[in-house]
């Protein structure tokens, strides 16, 4: 299983509308390449290293379970698909948008394109004020020192001064008094793991999976699995449920699985087939936030699971469907506490904004 790693990164732009073309940015990061976590400060900074129009600034906190490679090769697509064209000049030139890996975790890495932590970070206000803000427990792990005791011994004197405060992407969302948080992904992702802890640590209610409900007593009874004269009572079954247990609380909903899902499942089993009643129902039902669980979780036969080799190809039609409906969600990677914990920041997050 990967491990998760946490990821600083250090955003700026020096031209055109350059909050709009940060804000894009880290809204990007979120959807596309890992979760952000924490946002600083916007900062307006003089350009570092030659002549040229102020930079904005700030640094996000990421969590991803990428490797450094990986994570950059993202990093460096998108820098392009919002406008960055990168000159053979080796010297610094002013650019749209900029996205340099600051920390991953704690470590040394050293590689042709890649080095962390970022050598002139300690050089630079407009990276260590904006990680200030971050408030990380972390230490420079050649330096042995904070970010605090960074910022206290650069030889940085030019001033950056606060321009506005951002949002980080979890905090925009808007909560109802009841706050619905529908937990989706592939059979065995570790949905109802996650639901269940939730519940626990914030001691609230929860709508079991009832499609598993529903064919765990149909494999007892007849050993058969899903056949399309099931889909409908299993959502039936599961709105039943997830009214009931809504009329018991006035807080927090968890959900394992939603009817969003049912239909996506209907429609992969069944070549595009679905009851109309389910995609109706599963546009009317709305959550005000999604966890989409990641399969960096290893596979588990039992009776009920089936294709997992499709895994990646599921998880790849979940998160379109979300972003087909515009859809804020999470993507959780990791281990279960990993999970756990990035879940808990976010609602937390989303219950303070309420």
């Amino acid at each position: 299983m990967k491990n998760q790693h946490k990821v600083v990164l250090s955003i700026g732009s020096n031209v055109g509308d350059r909050q709009k073309t940060i804000e894009l940015c880290i809204d990007s990061i979120h959807a596309k390449i890992a979760t952000v976590i924490s946002v600083s400060k916007l900062y307006e900074t003089p350009a570092w290293g030659f002549e040229s129009e102020p930079f904005y600034n700030c640094a996000i906190l990421i969590h991803t379970n990428k490797s450094p490679q990986k994570l950059l090769s993202s990093i460096l697509k998108l820098e392009k698909k919002l406008g960055r064209v990168r000159k053979e000049s080796a010297n610094y030139q002013a650019r749209i948008i900029d996205i340099d890996i600051i920390t991953i975790n704690e470590e040394v890495i050293l590689s042709e394109n890649l080095a962390v932590p970022h050598p002139q970070m300690e050089n630079r206000n407009f990276v260590l004020l904006p990680m200030r803000d971050l408030n990380l427990n972390w230490e420079h792990p050649i330096l042995k020192k904070s970010v605090v005791e960074l910022i206290a011994i650069t030889s940085d004197e030019s001033n950056c001064s606060v321009v506005h405060n951002l949002i980080a992407p979890v905090e925009e969302l808007k909560i109802q008094n009841l706050n619905y948080v529908a937990i989706e992904g592939n059979i065995g992702a570790g949905k109802t793991t996650l639901a269940t802890q939730l519940a626990a640590h914030f001691n609230a209610q929860w709508v079991p999976e009832y499609m598993r409900i529903y064919l765990e007593k149909k494999w007892e009874g007849s050993k058969k699995t899903i056949e399309k004269k099931d889909l409908l009572p299993i959502a039936l079954g599961h709105i039943s449920d997830e009214n009931r247990r809504a009329a018991q609380t006035d807080k927090l909903l968890l959900l394992d699985t939603n009817l969003l899902q049912i239909k996506t499942y209907c429609e992969y089993y069944y070549n595009g087939w679905c009851p109309a009643q389910i995609i109706k129902a599963s546009q009317t039902h709305h959550y005000d936030h999604y966890f989409l669980t990641s399969i960096d979780v290893p596979w588990e036969k039992d009776n009920l699971r089936d294709r997992p080799n499709d895994r990646d190809k599921m998880f790849r039609i979940f998160e379109q469907q979300l972003i087909q409906n515009n859809i804020p969600y999470t993507i959780l990677e990791g281990s279960k506490q990993e999970r756990l914990t990035d879940a808990i920041g976010i609602i937390n997050t989303l219950i303070k904004h309420k």
